[in-house]
């Protein structure tokens, strides 16, 4: 039937030359922009109708053509709504967001991340938003406490159970070294097992190219505190990881900072450089105080242990050691308006490719993106 109808409404000259031989074709019917509208079809019966009540018509064929025009009529109608209905069931439905990051069991620090879901909740309102905490030990201690974090595998877990077909994944983490590509496995999982995702985006974590060092050192000097003497050294502890090639970032941030203020560096807890690398250079510089400040997503436990703690190996002890006093300033990088912004940014650009996806354009490619689709 399908095809007999487009045959119909591509070549309504052949119908009205059979109701009246010789007549010329309508003017005002041809071409047909989509033969299965009810507009077209309208437009179709129009001219049927006119020729069927000419004076010209031929006897006898009154009653089939009119049955002919009322299924004509039902049947369009009939497929317009069932093309809307496909539209509407294939439109993508809207993703839900989960923030992921390491986690943090510091009441103090957690502030940060109150204010990460409220800035998320105003750049995004009315989307589905989760969080979730790589750290299995941060959760198991909350746990104690009373307090329930989900691990990322929950996380999509429940959104799945609950319905939601396409996720946008954000990375808390300051850069792409194993918690990232751990969490980046997981999340592509869920797009590969039966019944998974449609499909799951998982947006970049805080340094993932030279533009975000940029702007990710010229918000580290606004969280500078202003006191600070131009010959004071500031250091920022940064976690690193020797064992991931991604630690070369923070070689990297080094590199911006010093064509943006001097005295300014960036160590790590455990990858390179360290602390121990950058007391010759504030040796000689004959720096006498420093600024510690976390370059961690939240001033935990390693900001408050490993940097200004009291214990002989951490930086504040060591630096004491080696002549130069000491200004602490536990604040986490989360805290900072213009680096949460950097996040949310990347966090627009996972969501433009479902955007895209609507309209039928294509993912923003480029490497910008790590995208996983369940289709």
């Amino acid at each position: 039937m399908r095809f007999f109808l487009i045959a119909f409404a591509s070549n309504l000259v052949c119908v009205r030359e059979f109701l009246l031989p010789g007549a010329p074709p309508p003017s005002n019917v041809m071409p047909l922009i989509n033969p299965f509208s009810t507009a077209a079809f309208e437009r179709i019966v129009v001219e049927v109708e006119i020729l069927h009540f000419s004076p010209q018509r031929r006897k006898g064929r009154e009653g089939s053509i009119s049955v002919f025009l009322c299924v004509l009529r039902a049947f369009a109608v009939n497929q317009e709504k069932k093309g809307a209905s496909m539209k509407r069931e294939e439109e993508p439905p809207k993703p839900a967001i989960l923030l992921v990051a390491f986690g943090t069991s510091v009441p103090e620090a957690q502030s940060a991340f109150d204010r990460i879901q409220a800035k998320t909740v105003e750049a995004f309102p009315g989307e589905e938003i989760r969080w979730a905490y790589t750290s299995g030990f941060i959760r198991a201690k909350l746990s104690r406490e009373g307090r329930m974090l989900d691990s990322p595998e929950a996380a999509l877990a429940r959104l799945k159970d609950e319905g939601f077909l396409n996720v946008a994944v954000l990375s808390l983490h300051v850069f792409p070294g194993q918690e990232f590509h751990d969490l980046y496995r997981t999340a592509m999982l869920f797009t590969q097992m039966a019944k998974g995702f449609r499909r799951v985006v998982v947006a970049r974590p805080l340094l993932s190219s030279y533009d975000d060092l940029v702007r990710t050192a010229r918000a580290l000097l606004l969280q500078i505190p202003g006191r600070r003497q131009p010959d004071e050294a500031v250091l920022f502890m940064g976690h690193g990881n020797q064992r991931h090639p991604a630690d070369l970032v923070y070689a990297a941030m080094n590199h911006v900072l010093s064509d943006l203020s001097e005295h300014v560096y960036v160590a790590t807890v455990q990858g390179r450089p360290s602390l121990e690398d950058f007391l010759p250079r504030l040796q000689a510089g004959k720096s006498t105080r420093a600024w510690l400040l976390p370059f961690m997503t939240v001033a935990g436990e390693h900001a408050r242990k490993d940097m200004a703690g009291e214990g002989p190996d951490s930086w504040r002890s060591v630096l004491a050691r080696n002549g130069i006093d000491c200004e602490v300033q536990l604040a986490g990088i989360a805290e900072n308006p213009a680096i949460v912004e950097i996040w949310l940014d990347h966090l627009r650009d996972a969501l433009r490719l479902f955007d895209d996806e609507r309209v039928g354009t294509g993912g923003l490619g480029g490497g910008r993106e790590t995208v996983k689709s369940n289709e």
